[in-house]
């Protein structure tokens, strides 16, 4: 199994920026860790068509998934201040307060 460690800054959109990932079409890409914090997350909750937007600053709790060529899925679970804890399917508009690490597994 292959890895590699992606860095994002401040302002970037983690979901677009995971999307535009190089992935060759025999290979599956999957997270294996992720820690950052986020200004603004935009989240998708099972069987509810409309997103939810938080526009606040947000601790990463877990960002786990999947990227292929042909498809992802990505979760995600954040913590505000007082700890309450949200989370669903990452949709675009998830953008980086100061840093954001992942390591990323590959599979061939």
């Amino acid at each position: 199994m292959e890895h590699f460690f992606y860095k994002l800054s401040s302002g970037v959109d983690v979901f677009n920026s995971l999307n535009e990932l190089q992935i060759y079409n025999d290979s599956t890409y999957f997270l294996i860790s992720a820690v950052g914090d986020l200004s603004m997350v935009s989240f998708k909750c099972p069987l509810n068509k409309k997103p939810i937007i938080l526009e606040k600053k947000l601790e990463i709790i877990n960002l786990s998934g999947y990227l292929s060529s042909t498809d992802n899925h990505l979760h995600i679970s954040v913590s505000d201040e007082n700890c309450n804890v949200l989370g669903g399917h990452l949709l675009s508009g998830s953008i980086v307060l100061k840093s954001f690490d992942v390591l990323i597994g590959v599979i061939p």
